[in-house]
């Protein structure tokens, strides 16, 4: 496993969930309805050694690799509403569609 480096294409996987093998699978191109698109992709934290390295940039995430003894959640995906503006943006979008599509956590916008 190469080091957590943003152009090594083994440190991402796919929508699937499957490790890339090189750059160009990861880049694609992929076509949608006629437009040309890199792929989809994301951090492999369930590999420890990716898990490990990425604390040291800064990313901590929990439930993955070396850390997946977590603590329950303090409340069920059914009891939480996220009450939203219009001012939520980036990150914040992320979060949320995060918390709606893999959580289950409804929104009121």
């Amino acid at each position: 496993m190469a080091g957590i480096e943003p152009w090594v294409a083994e440190n991402y996987l796919d929508s699937n969930g499957t490790e890339y093998q090189d750059w160009q699978q990861l880049y694609g191109p992929v076509q949608v309805n006629g437009d040309l698109f890199s792929n989809l992709f994301r951090y492999n934290y369930s590999n420890a050694v990716v898990d490990e390295i990425a604390t040291v940039y800064g990313i901590v995430t929990y439930g993955y690799a070396n850390r997946s003894a977590t603590a329950s959640a303090p409340y069920s995906a059914e009891d939480i509403a996220l009450v939203l503006s219009g001012f939520c943006t980036s990150t914040c979008g992320l979060f949320v569609e995060k918390m709606k599509t893999e959580a289950g956590v409804r929104s009121i916008t």
